[in-house]
C-alpha cells in the first residue's frame, strides 16, 4: 500500500462478510458488490452489476483498490479490471467462463482483461493477482479448474518463464494436498483440485491462503520456509504485512 490516500478492498458475487472472515487488504475498508451468475433469487447477474453498480461509483476517489471475487464474482472484475488503481485482484474458484464454439474449451474471450492483469503481475511485482479454481462441477459450463488451466496456457504465452508445478504440496486451512500452480513476480495461479467444494474455496480456504500468497511476498515468489511456520514469519517479519488473525506458511 502506497499509505496515501483512501485504500479499499472491492469483493464481488454471492459473498459477505461472515462467509469470507472479513477479508480484506491490511488497512483498506471493504465493500461488497453481491451479485450471481444465473440471477438466482432474484439478485442480479455478476455480468450486469458492473454497469448497474460500476467500481467508479463503488470505490469513488479512492487511491488505491483491491480486488476479490468469489464464484461468479469474477464476471464484475472482467468487466472492471481496466481501472489503473486496481493494485491487486484475488479469485477464490471465480474465474469461471463459457465453453467456446468448439463446445470442448472454456472461452478465453470471456477472460481477456483477468489474463492482461496476470500477466502485468507477473512482470510486476508490486501487483498481485492470485487466482484459485476448484474442480467442483459449474452446472453446464466449465469448472474453475478447466477455466484456470486456460488462463494459464494463455498467460505462459507472454510469459515465456512462468514457473509451473504440476505437484505442488500446499497446506491451507490445515489440510495438506497437491496443487497444480504456476507462478511469476506477483502471480500465482492455483488449482485446488477437489481439495475443497466451491463454497468452501471461499469460506473455508480463502481465509487462509489470502494471507499466505496475496499478502506474504516471499511465499507469493515461490519461496519456502526452513522451519516452522511461526519461526519463518519472525524471521521475515520485516516483508510481511499481516492481516487478521494467524499466518501459515506453504509447507514443502
Amino acid at each position: 500500500m502506497s499509505g496515501e490516500g483512501r485504500e479499499i478492498t472491492v469483493w464481488a458475487g454471492p459473498v459477505n462478510h461472515t462467509q469470507n472472515g472479513d477479508l480484506r487488504w491490511p488497512g483498506t475498508e471493504a465493500v461488497y458488490v453481491t451479485c450471481t451468475g444465473d440471477g438466482s433469487g432474484g439478485t442480479p447477474r455478476c455480468s450486469e452489476q458492473a454497469t448497474a453498480r460500476p467500481l467508479s461509483s463503488v470505490v469513488g476517489d479512492a487511491s488505491e483498490i483491491y480486488g476479490a471475487a468469489f464464484s461468479a464474482g469474477g464476471q464484475y472484475w472482467e468487466r472492471v479490471l481496466t481501472d489503473p488503481r486496481i493494485r491487486g485482484l484475488y479469485l477464490a474458484d471465480g474465474t469461471y467462463s463459457m465453453w467456446d464454439a468448439s463446445g470442448k474449451e472454456p472461452e478465453l474471450a470471456t477472460s481477456k482483461n483477468r489474463i492482461d492483469f496476470a500477466v502485468k503481475a507477473a512482470g510486476d511485482p508490486s501487483y498481485r493477482a492470485v487466482y484459485t479454481a476448484s474442480s467442483s462441477p459449474n452446472k453446464t459450463s466449465p469448472s474453475g479448474s478447466r477455466t484456470l488451466q486456460a488462463i494459464a496456457a494463455e498467460v505462459g504465452k507472454r510469459v515465456p518463464d512462468l514457473e509451473y508445478n504440476e505437484r505442488e504440496k500446499l497446506t491451507v486451512a490445515g489440510k495438506t494436498f497437491e496443487a497444480k500452480t504456476w507462478r511469476k513476480g506477483g502471480l500465482l495461479l492455483a488449482d485446488f483440485g477437489d481439495a475443497f467444494t466451491h463454497t468452501q474455496m471461499v469460506t473455508v480456504a480463502a481465509p487462509d491462503f489470502w494471507r499466505q500468497a496475496f499478502e506474504m511476498p516471499d511465499v507469493l515468489a515461490g519461496a519456502r520456509p526452513d522451519g516452522s511456520a511461526a519461526e519463518w514469519i519472525d524471521r521475515n517479519v520485516g516483508k510481511v504485512m499481516i492481516g487478521v488473525g494467524v499466518l501459515s506458511a506453504i509447507a514443502v
